[in-house]
């Protein structure tokens, strides 16, 4: 559906009635049962695929898009154990997962299969990815079948995506969205909780899973709860801590930091940017004094220092604001400098970090470097890098 640039008011509007249509089809119930043993599925795929059609016809998926990257998992089921398939809007770099994150939880697929998803079109890479085990078939494509698979969310494919198609580059925000679930659903081990350990160990930005309470387990084909799920889901959005934790690190990283030159030792200056052309009453928030700069050693150990941000003559557009800090401690240990972002979603309290945010910095004599945005033109966008599960 990002693929299709379908809103999300738009699929709300037409998956009541698309469903009831992919759906509208069994498959004989003693042929079903005689051949359960073979997949046969519960639904018949040709309502469903018909409905795909509609949508997307035979456009192909790396040609649908550019920005975001769109990826869909599978598994190829042919024979033997299932092996995980990843079908791209984008060039892919056919890569294993990060062995620390294999090293987290073993169990999980490592490898990923080398299928080519370049001739792939929108519906099938669809079908593929809905084949979803008892409710259809494998799904018959280059003469491979491919199901879904439980095997959790694909938080840690989006990982791994990211950091191939971007391996110069950190994390700045991760978010996981799941499809809900109730107060009787285990806590087992799952995938986003694998890539939130792994984004923890690498100092790689914020983390945060939105997955709705609802009242009760619904069945994928119970079509007759849609509009509970529908109201139960909204009222979940209104109360929910990680709806406005979400919002509020968003706001944060509509800004960034870019260093300038360092005029000596445990010094740094530069300015905190924006993204985009700020709305008036998130720029009259920005100007009452919005961000707030901590420095820790090594051992994580607040460091005293001479702190400047400058808020004078701030703009709209070209949205600069100059900081400097300057500590003195003994060369080469390195410092940690974290920028936060007090802007917030109503009466809520942020703090998040803003992007390129927390960066190290050296003494001179200790060729210093930092984690910061690329160089970037003040006045452009920065490229962004938003991984989407």
């Amino acid at each position: 559906l990002t693929t299709a640039k379908y809103t999300v008011t738009r699929c709300l509007e037409e998956f009541g009635e698309l469903t009831k249509r992919a759906l509208s089809k069994k498959t004989n119930p003693i042929l079903s049962m005689i051949l359960k043993p073979f997949v046969i599925g519960e639904y018949d795929q040709a309502p469903l695929k018909q409905v795909a059609q509609e949508l997307f016809g035979n456009r192909e998926l790396f040609a649908s898009t550019q920005t975001p990257h769109v990826a869909v998992t599978s598994c190829k089921v042919n024979s033997g154990d299932p092996s995980l398939v990843v079908f791209t809007s984008y060039p892919r770099n056919y890569v294993n997962f990060d062995k620390r994150v294999q090293d987290v939880e073993d169990s999980f697929q490592s490898l990923v299969d080398p299928f080519c998803s370049d001739n792939v079109s929108i519906t099938d890479a669809a079908m593929a990815t809905m084949a979803t085990d008892p409710i259809f078939r494998p799904y018959e494509l280059q003469s491979s079948l491919f199901q879904e698979r439980a095997n959790g969310d694909p938080s840690v494919v989006a990982l791994n995506e990211g950091k191939s198609l971007w391996p110069d580059r950190k994390s700045d925000f991760f978010l996981s969205i799941g499809t809900g679930k109730t107060s009787a659903t285990p806590e087992a081990k799952q995938s986003w909780q694998i890539a939130k350990h792994h984004l923890f160990l690498e100092n790689q930005g914020s983390f945060c899973r939105i997955d709705p309470r609802f009242s009760q387990s619904f069945m994928v084909d119970q079509l007759d709860a849609f509009n509970q799920v529908k109201k139960e889901t909204q009222k979940f959005l209104v109360t929910s801590k990680e709806i406005i934790n979400t919002a509020n690190q968003l706001l944060s990283n509509l800004f960034y930091f870019k260093v300038e030159e360092e005029e000596e030792e445990f010094s740094v200056r530069g300015m905190i940017l924006a993204r985009i052309t700020l709305p008036v009453d998130l720029f009259e928030k920005v100007i009452d004094g919005s961000f707030d700069v901590k420095i820790v050693d090594s051992e994580n150990q607040d460091v005293e220092a001479s702190l400047t941000i400058d808020y004078l003559n701030l703009k709209r557009e070209n949205f600069q604001i100059p900081v400097k800090s300057r500590t003195e401690l003994p060369s080469c240990r390195p410092l940690l400098i974290t920028i936060h972002c007090d802007i917030s979603v109503g009466e809520t309290k942020n703090g998040s970090h803003i992007s390129g945010s927390p960066f190290k910095i050296f003494d001179k004599s200790s060729n210093m470097s930092q984690r910061s945005m690329p160089e970037t033109n003040a006045s452009q966008e920065p490229t962004k890098t938003t991984t989407s599960v």
